[in-house]
């Protein structure tokens, strides 16, 4: 009877631990997702769509329908915690280039809500015109397109807390999108556009090179810290990086891991989809969560595992000297 009691008591207090690591669990992870907003800074995210001839038709518009659904993706991605959220926080501008004048803002909405999540997507998607942009035939002057990028640093049409200097209230993005690479300008004419951009105020460049894309030249127009990467299994949060995709029936899918990555995986706390494994976004399983909780809360833990080993001693020397 005295073992059992002994053994009761200790397994009471036991579950007291229990309950106590249980809480502590739960608590980092309430402290990395529950009241986390990962945004915090305004993203401006200009975005360079190649529309030179070595694109056909059928592959611009997979090239536009793609660009539509990564961006509807990556702002679906936070759903994991409903007062977490990019709408508010986040502008989108679309330019087209091609050959040296082409280039255009085709479209440039601030994504306040799906409604306007909505719009930009119809006028991704849309025909060429007033309702959406389409393929111009031409060469790839780069260089034209990270010129047309640099103005809209000082656009007034975009809100200026979007163009705010100071990277911990915006970040300033460009995502250049191409099958190849400067032609027939220089790669150092490109390379010039794109630090006159970085001198200009934005914080980082991506890149995602389709089919034959010039992936000599890529990782150099990336930055920070060129060259960058080329499909690198877990995306950078402070480099720029070079995704690619075989072709444009596999865009969108590259697209929306390059977008995710853009967006997300610089965040702190990172959201679940941002910890990759092997190249798939997958969450944070709880085991993580629960070594996370002991490690950062070991102090708590250790003293009450101590006192229950030492109550457990001293009710058993009670007890033998009792009986």
């Amino acid at each position: 009877m005295t073992i059992k009691r002994t053994f009761a008591t200790t397994t009471i207090l036991a579950s007291i631990v229990m309950v106590a690591i249980s809480g502590t669990s739960q608590s980092v992870y309430a402290q990395m997702f529950s009241d986390a907003i990962p945004i915090d800074a305004k993203v401006l995210l200009v975005e360079l769509v190649d529309g030179s001839f070595s694109i056909s038709a059928d592959d611009f518009t997979l090239q536009k329908q793609g660009l539509a659904a990564g961006l509807q993706a990556t702002y679906d991605a936070l759903e994991f915690d409903p007062d977490t959220n990019l709408f508010g926080e986040s502008y989108i501008v679309v330019i087209q280039f091609s050959t040296q004048g082409s280039e255009t803002v085709e479209c440039s909405v601030e994504i306040v809500n799906q409604a306007a999540l909505n719009a930009l997507k119809t006028c991704i998607q849309g025909p060429a015109g007033n309702s959406g942009f389409g393929q111009i035939d031409g060469v790839t002057c780069i260089s034209c397109a990270f010129n047309l990028a640099t103005t809209q640093l000082t656009n007034v049409n975009i809100p200026p807390e979007f163009r705010d200097p100071d990277p911990d209230l915006a970040r300033q993005i460009i995502d250049l999108i191409t099958d190849g690479g400067p032609f027939p300008e220089s790669d150092a004419t490109a390379l010039a556009a794109e630090d006159a951009a970085v001198a200009a105020g934005y914080d980082r460049v991506v890149a995602l090179g389709v089919g034959a894309a010039d992936l000599v030249f890529l990782p150099l127009v990336v930055d920070p810290n060129p060259p960058g990467p080329i499909d690198p299994p877990i995306l950078p949060v402070d480099d720029g990086f070079v995704l690619t995709a075989s072709n444009f029936d596999e865009f969108a899918d590259a697209l929306e891991r390059k977008l995710k990555g853009t967006f997300l995986c610089d965040q702190v706390p990172t959201p679940p989809e941002c910890e990759e494994v092997g190249g798939d976004f997958l969450p944070i399983d709880s085991s993580a969560l629960l070594i996370a909780g002991l490690s950062a809360n070991m102090s708590l833990i250790v003293p009450i595992a101590l006192g229950i080993a030492g109550v457990s001693a001293y009710l058993i020397r009670s007890r033998m000297n009792k009986d």
